[in-house]
């Protein structure tokens, strides 16, 4: 189905990377395998967890863990000592009593009746597989964002996030994006939720600002005149008067417009300008033909005559 819209925001989130060991899929979620601490912690006071991964995610969940669990046993795929989380975190994890690490070890299944209740470790170096007896199983191995859909059109980082500025903007004018989606420091409900706040004002801004640009800024009714200044700058603001009396001059034959371009960067960055004080000349089709710096009256009078 294709779709039209005047613009689009882009919140398809992620999903969380898995091990791929066998009968994984049997246990996501609600069957024993989590992929949340904070969500599920409580729920397991007083048992045995697991946890998958040694990255700051793995480590610091984790550590959160042992607040709740009586032991925290964690899966690292690196030799004994070594982990991918900071150094602050290894140190605070190796300390702490509730947590036990298994070096050298990665899923090989996940088993139970309906629900988790043992994940076999391989260890690759032996081969040897460990049967450990667990209540729940948190993975922290990476997320991966629902960006596919996007490779050929968006930009995105190596992982594969989208890449947008502090409006959620994207490379495409009127595209959005907000939410675990796109690349930033932290993946929170409450980052989720500013992100989509300023993409729902940004994209309003843009339905505006286009039928403002549209209907008014290049309107085709008459040879247009488009100044842009600054309101901070005493000699573009000067310029003023001179661009309106040289509009009643004109009898109602020429549209000006004013643009500040502080107030209105993004109607400016329609018009490819990012200068103060500029002219920008255009036909009564709508046709910009000239953009000039040039703000001497003798000057402006003659292009607009020259395209009445």
């Amino acid at each position: 189905n294709i779709f039209v819209a005047k613009t689009v925001i882009i919140a398809s989130g992620g999903r969380p990377r898995i091990t791929k060991a066998k009968n994984e899929e049997d246990y996501l979620f609600d069957k024993g395998i989590s992929f949340c601490a904070t969500c599920d912690a409580a729920a397991n006071t007083g048992k045995t967890v697991m946890v998958i991964g040694s990255g700051d995610a793995a480590i610091e969940e984790g550590m959160f863990l042992t607040k709740f669990a009586k032991k925290v046993i964690v899966s690292v795929i690196h030799n004994e000592g070594k982990m991918d989380c900071n150094e602050i975190a290894k140190e605070q994890a190796l300390a702490n009593e509730k947590m036990e690490f298994k070096w050298n070890t990665m899923p090989e299944s996940f088993e139970g009746d309906g629900h988790l209740d043992t994940v076999v470790l391989k260890n690759l170096k032996t081969g040897e597989l460990d049967p450990v007896k667990v209540d729940t199983c948190f993975e922290f191995i990476g997320y991966i964002p629902n960006t596919e859909l996007f490779e050929d059109v968006l930009d995105l980082t190596k992982q594969g996030y989208l890449i947008t500025n502090e409006k959620m903007e994207t490379k495409l004018p009127g595209v959005f994006a907000c939410g675990d989606v796109r690349d930033k420091e932290l993946r929170q409900v409450s980052t989720a939720v500013g992100d989509g706040a300023i993409a729902g004002v940004q994209a309003e801004k843009f339905i505006a600002e286009s039928e403002l640009f549209k209907n008014q800024i290049l309107q085709k009714e008459k040879v247009g005149l488009i100044y842009i200044y600054s309101a901070i700058d005493a000699p573009s603001r000067e310029l003023l008067p001179m661009m309106q009396e040289i509009e009643k001059e004109f009898d109602g034959k020429v549209k000006l417009n004013v643009l500040d371009i502080y107030k209105g960067r993004s109607l400016c960055e329609r018009l490819s300008c990012d200068a103060e004080p500029m002219n920008i000349f255009y036909t009564k089709d709508g046709e910009v033909v000239e953009q000039s710096d040039q703000c001497d009256r003798p000057h402006i009078i003659e292009k607009l005559k020259s395209l009445i």
